[in-house]
């Protein structure tokens, strides 16, 4: 029996009668939800507006919240209810606080979309303010404040100014919140009005949370907070009413007070005493830094105090949250840079376990070799060199750092650090190999007498290592240590010839400082070779920072070789110590105790934006900046009395197409395609009417964030840094904590107009140039000229 043929369709596949493809999973999935994210045939938009208008519905609470579930859901889902804004007002007059969160949702959300549609919402928020219910009044303050339109200041105002003084702490607590979403709309009308003399007056409420988010909201506002007698002591007396937050927060402002007697500071310490045995590890933590902040110039009484902290933190360290154990030991690493001797009999409380994750590991070997001491650092030699062998990567090389800082610190294992290190020598895992080579480094320039039998291990290493860095730590040591290997042209010159495989940017630039540190001892041997480094070197672009070291060092050779020779290789004799972290970082930390500063180890303004710090406008950070308004505004000194800046000396060059007759590769060996240097204009112009009119005309051409070496204190200081760069300086003021600054400059009759923005030490520029094409330049110019400071 036979068949009929279907007849054949030409459609493509998929369509009609031909073959189908297959939807994946995801292609399902995303239909289904674009499906369901529409409204039905029927219209869900119509649908809806009629269950809203129905009496009925309006009745009904139940049926009334279900409704405003679709709307809330439909609207998070992405369709446009903007419709439905008229039927959610009129059913928003409810007593139901579910319905009412909803509405005030719902309006909140298009009331920012549409203007026109703000003034119905505003209307709502603001009958609601009087409501008899407080949960109302404090919900319609929050959603009004949450609307952040500068048209609906005028009415947000007189409701803040109420809901300050109402009877429920619900409301005064939102409205305090409301004061500071206002400031970041209007600041000078906040500061002009009452609202900060009210905040004020809430800092002594009766209700914990308003006290709390009172304090908070001035800080922000105003940068600082009064630490008055009367205050504190109010503060500390309430301190049991608060929960662990607001504890934390008046404990960080009592750390800031100083007390005027010690009877006084006794009396608060003893106090504060209970807080030491807190179930939560901010409160301690907080409290520690109360007992820090009185007792820092009681080098004795401080003592003490770190000995009754140890065990609390000891027992904080122990905490099965590997985050919490993380942020004490972290703090716990800080207090040691000041009072190791507490912990150095409890060293074993920081081997570490097996249970604990890597992080973990990490902070306690870093910790070890600060609490070793004569009689006990073999056991943490010991137990530093279990970590090696048998550990994930991170681990091994972080132990390996420690033995070393263990051999630098103390001078009693210095000899049993070395030999453990030179055994690391021998193992066969090229991580270990690299990291100990890189570690030696360190330990050579602090003793350099045990240099010979390192470098027998140098030449097999730099063979065998994958590591760039531990590649670069043996060019370190060839060029660092020469005498003690015979034949270190010869190992470095299959590199040299192979420079084109040496991708990495460390090994390359130390490649080329052993090079010539060699040629200084054997030129002979070391010439051609040299030559070609800095022809390759020269003629590869791609990094910048190796292109500029090869034309200095040539510049600095074709000068003069006894004065390269001094500048390059300067001979070291040992050093006494290194400083992994300065004083004035110690103090700051420590300032910034019990906040993310500890953990990261950098200041808060050195991963916290400027506009982002308490105390700092936004406003200062705003992408136009018209100069001489703001510097009429801001009292800017205009008149420095700076004088024509004096041209910066060219520098002499010559003899640099013949220097040593390197085989450079053409006739003059002049073909590093150096190109012409960019310099600035000697004696730019700092008239002010001139600098205004090329800022409010010229387009903004670079900006940038950046970290300078030290933040500057003193303007004149800075005028004459940049007078020796030929930049002007045209104003300075200061906002805040931001000093602000407008510099000039020309390159070619060429303008290039900067504001900068300093704070500690961040920096923010902007330029507006009529040269686009050299702003990288003159960037680099300036960031220069900034590091010298």
């Amino acid at each position: 029996m036979f068949r009929r043929k279907k007849p054949e369709s030409n459609a493509p596949p998929g369509i009609g009668g031909g073959s189908r493809v297959k939807q994946t999973r995801a292609e399902k999935q995303a239909e289904a939800a674009q499906k369901a994210a529409q409204p039905k045939k029927r219209g869900e938009v119509p649908e809806l507006m009629a269950l809203l208008n129905n009496p009925d519905v309006q009745k009904d609470v139940m049926k009334l919240r279900e409704v405003m579930r679709k709307v809330i859901n439909y609207s998070t889902m992405g369709v446009d209810m903007s419709k439905l804004f008229t039927p959610v007002i009129m059913v928003s007059i409810t007593k139901d606080i579910v319905v009412k969160k909803m509405t005030n949702q719902f309006l909140v959300t298009y009331a920012k979309q549409n203007q026109e549609l703000a003034i119905l919402a505003i209307n709502t928020f603001e009958k609601d303010c009087r409501d008899e219910n407080p949960t109302v009044r404090g919900m319609a303050l929050r959603s009004l404040c949450s609307l952040r339109l500068k048209t609906v200041v005028e009415y947000v105002v007189p409701c803040l100014e109420r809901g300050l003084v109402d009877q429920s702490a619900y409301v005064r607590r939102n409205a305090i919140m409301g004061v500071l979403k206002l400031y970041h709309i209007e600041k000078e009308r906040v500061r002009d009005s009452n609202l900060v003399t009210a905040l004020q007056n809430l800092v002594l409420d009766a209700d914990a949370l308003v006290v709390t988010n009172a304090l908070l909201a001035l800080k922000e506002i105003t940068g600082d907070l009064p630490k008055t007698k009367p205050l504190i002591h109010h503060l500390l007396n309430r301190l049991k009413d608060f929960n662990e937050w607001c504890m934390c927060v008046v404990l960080d402002l009592v750390a800031q007070y100083q007390p005027e007697n010690e009877t006084e500071l006794f009396g608060i310490m003893n106090l504060l005493e209970p807080f030491l045995r807190y179930h939560n590890t901010a409160v301690i933590l907080a409290t520690t830094k109360v007992y820090m902040s009185f007792t820092e110039n009681m080098p004795q009484v401080f003592q003490q105090v770190m000995t009754r902290l140890k065990q609390p933190l000891l027992t904080l360290m122990a905490s099965n949250i590997p985050e919490v154990a993380y942020c004490v030991l972290s703090h716990m690493k800080l207090l040691m840079r000041r009072c190791k001797d507490t912990f150095q009999d409890e060293y074993r409380q920081f081997f570490c376990r097996d249970i604990e994750p890597t992080f973990i590991h990490h902070l306690k070997i870093q910790i070890l070799p600060m609490l070793a001491t004569s009689e006990n650092f073999v056991d943490i030699l010991n137990e530093l060199k279990e970590y090696v062998p048998g550990t994930p990567e991170s681990t091994s090389r972080e132990a390996i750092r420690a033995i070393c800082q263990l051999g630098i610190l103390l001078d009693e294992a210095h000899t049993r650090c070395f030999e453990t290190l030179v055994e690391f020598f021998d193992i066969d895992i090229d991580y270990i190999r690299s990291e100990t080579i890189i570690v030696m480094q360190d330990m050579l320039r602090k003793h350099p007498e045990n240099a010979e039998e390192v470098m027998e291990h140098v030449p097999r290493i730099l063979r065998k290592t994958e590591d760039p860095n531990g590649r670069a730590a043996c060019l370190w040591l060839i060029g660092a240590f020469p005498d003690f290997c015979a034949d270190a042209p010869y190992i470095v010159e299959p590199l040299i010839d192979d420079i084109e495989e040496q991708k990495n940017i460390c090994v390359r630039l130390e490649l080329l400082t052993t090079a010539v540190k060699l040629f200084f001892r054997r030129a002979p041997e070391m010439q051609a070779m040299l030559g070609r480094l800095f022809k390759a070197l020269s003629e590869d672009d791609s990094s910048p920072d190796v292109t500029d070291r090869v034309h200095m060092y040539y510049r600095l050779l074709a000068n003069d070789i006894d004065s390269a020779k001094q500048v390059i290789d300067s001979t070291e004799n040992g050093v006494e110590g290194f400083v992994d972290m300065d004083e004035k970082l110690v103090n700051t930390l420590f300032s910034e105790f019990n906040t993310l500063s500890v953990l990261y180890e950098k200041p808060a303004a050195h991963f916290i934006t400027t506009k982002e710090l308490v105390g700092a406008d936004a406003g200062e950070f705003q992408e136009e900046a018209p100069a001489a308004a703001a510097a009429a505004d801001m009292g800017m000194d205009m008149g420095m009395g700076m004088g024509a800046p004096e041209a910066a000396p060219a520098s002499s060059m010559g003899g640099f197409d013949d220097f040593m007759n390197f085989d450079m590769g053409g006739a003059g060996g002049n073909d590093m395609g150096m190109g012409g240097v960019f310099s600035l204009d000697p004696n730019p112009s700092t008239d002010r009417g001139t600098f205004q009119q090329k800022w409010t005309t010229l387009s903004e051409a670079h900006q940038e964030t950046f970290q300078i070496m030290s933040t500057p204190s003193d303007p004149k200081m800075i005028e004459a840094t940049l007078q020796n760069y030929n930049i002007a300086f045209v104003a300075n003021g200061y906002m805040g904590q931001v000093m602000k600054i407008f510099l000039s400059a020309y390159h070619s009759g060429a303008a290039f107009e900067t504001e900068l923005l300093i704070a500690q030490n961040n920096c923010k520029i902007t330029v507006k140039t009529e040269d686009p094409s050299h702003v990288t330049d003159f960037v680099d110019i300036l960031k220069s000229a900034l590091n010298s400071l």
